[in-house]
């Protein structure tokens, strides 16, 4: 595996799948004994990233225009 010029690997799929890490999901970066470890974050998103994540997932439910009906 190599780190590429913008400092970002490619988890193998195995790995994702038998940790359940998916697209979106928050990792932290940790260094214990020397190595790096990557763990699934127990952080809480913000009430803004909560609200930007269900009008991402709206399916088209939210509509916005400048005209007036």
């Amino acid at each position: 595996m190599r780190i590429t010029s913008k400092g970002q690997v490619t988890i193998p799929i195995s790995i994702r799948r038998a940790t359940g890490l998916e697209a979106g999901t928050d990792v932290d970066f940790l260094i214990e004994d020397g190595d790096v470890v990557v763990r699934r974050s127990n952080r809480r998103p913000t009430a803004s990233e909560h609200l930007v994540e269900r009008l991402k997932n709206a399916g088209g439910a939210f509509t916005m225009s400048t005209e007036r009906s």
